[in-house]
C-alpha cells in the first residue's frame, strides 16, 4: 500500500505492567493480556536503518482499565496513581477493581501518559537495535493507517449465483452510497485483505463493521446481535465493532487525529527534537534521529520506575 513502502519486517510489541488488568482481552489472549499495559505496531524498513511505530495504543485507558483509575471527575496525579497500584497489588486486585467506585470513563487519548511511556521504550529499543531513524505517524497518516477517510482499498465482491471456488467475480469500489447494513466488504488491495460485515451506517461515508471471522464463530450477524450473556444482559458487541470512514476527508476533530497531530507530535518535538518528513510515497511522519546514548535507562512517570516487560511477536513480511 501507499503507507507501507519497502517494509522488511512487521512486529507487535506488547507492554506489560506489574499489575493485572482486564484491558488486554480486547486485542490479545492468554498470558499476553493479563498484565496488559499497551501495545505498539512496528515496521522495520528495508534500509535496515529506519523503524516506524505505526500505532501506539493502550486499551488500558480505553476498555476498562485505567479509566477506572480516575477519581470521579478529578484525575489522579502520578504519585496518587502509583500509590493506588501499590495498594491494589497488596489487596490482590486489578487496578480497575480497586478503583471501581471512584471513577469516570475516559477515552483512550484523554490522558496520553501510557502512550508516552511506550514512546520512550520504543526510542530506547530502536537505539539498542542500532536504528538511526524512528518514525511516528502524523495525524493524517494515523487516520489513513486506521482506514479513516480513505476510499482506497475498500471493495465489494459480486459473485455469480452459481459461483464455485476459482470462478471469476466482479469487484466494485465501495463508496458511501453503497454502504448498507449486512453488506460484506473487503479491506485490502484488489479485495485480497480482511473481510467485514457492516453493522451500522453512520452517514457521510462513515460506518461500523465487525470482522467476518468473528461472525463466523457465532453463525450469523443476526445471532450475534441477539446473543445474550448468562444473566440475560446483551453481549458487548460494540467492543467488536470498528469504525471506518471512506469519505476521503480527514476529520481533524477525530480523537485519533488530535492525539497524533497534537499530543504525540508536540511530545516528540519537545523531547526528541522530531522533524516532520515526507517519505517517497508522499506520506508524512514525525522522525526522531536515534543516537546510541538513547538506549536508556527509561524514565517512568517522573517519580520512580514502574517496570515494563516487553513481549515481541514478530512476523516477517
Amino acid at each position: 500500500s501507499e503507507l507501507r513502502g519497502n517494509v522488511a519486517n512487521y512486529s507487535e510489541h506488547i507492554y506489560q505492567s506489574p499489575i493485572k488488568t482486564s484491558a488486554g482481552d480486547v486485542h490479545f489472549s492468554g498470558g499476553n493480556s493479563q498484565n496488559y499495559f499497551g501495545h505498539t505496531r512496528i515496521e522495520d524498513m528495508a534500509d535496515n536503518k529506519t523503524r516506524r511505530v505505526i500505532e501506539v495504543q493502550s486499551d488500558l485507558y480505553q476498555k476498562g482499565g485505567i479509566e477506572k483509575a480516575k477519581q470521579q471527575a478529578k484525575q489522579l496525579s502520578d504519585k496518587e496513581f502509583e500509590k493506588a497500584i501499590a495498594q491494589a497489588r497488596k489487596e490482590g486486585k486489578t487496578i480497575d477493581q480497586f478503583m471501581d467506585e471512584k471513577t469516570r470513563k475516559l477515552e483512550q487519548y484523554n490522558d496520553p501518559t501510557a502512550h508516552f511511556r511506550m514512546v520512550r521504550e520504543e526510542v530506547a529499543q530502536a537505539a539498542k537495535d542500532k536504528k538511526t531513524k524512528l518514525q511516528f505517524p502524523t495525524g493524517e497518516t494515523a487516520m489513513k493507517i486506521e482506514g479513516l477517510g480513505q476510499q482506497e482499498g475498500w471493495v465489494i465482491k459480486r459473485f455469480p449465483e452459481d459461483y464455485k471456488a476459482g470462478d471469476s467475480y466482479d469487484i466494485e469500489k465501495l463508496t458511501p452510497e453503497k454502504l448498507k447494513i449486512g453488506e460484506r466488504v473487503w479491506q485490502g488491495e484488489q479485495g485480497q485483505g480482511r473481510s467485514w460485515i457492516i453493522t451500522d451506517v453512520l452517514g457521510g461515508g462513515k460506518f461500523k463493521a465487525i470482522p467476518k471471522s468473528e461472525i463466523d464463530k457465532i453463525g450469523s450477524l443476526d445471532r450475534l446481535l441477539k446473543l445474550r450473556a448468562i444473566d440475560g444482559s446483551p453481549m458487548p458487541i460494540d467492543r467488536m465493532k470498528e469504525t471506518f470512514d471512506i469519505s476521503g476527508k480527514v476529520d481533524i476533530n477525530n480523537p485519533i487525529y488530535k492525539f497524533y497531530e497534537k499530543d504525540l507530535g508536540k511530545y516528540l518535538k519537545s523531547k526528541y527534537n522530531a522533524k516532520e518528513v515526507i517519505d517517497d510515497q508522499g506520506v508524512s511522519w514525525y522522525e526522531v534521529d536515534i543516537k546510541p546514548d538513547m538506549k536508556g535507562p527509561i524514565e517512568a512517570f517522573g517519580i520512580g520506575a514502574i517496570p515494563l516487560a516487553t513481549q515481541i511477536n514478530q512476523d516477517k513480511k
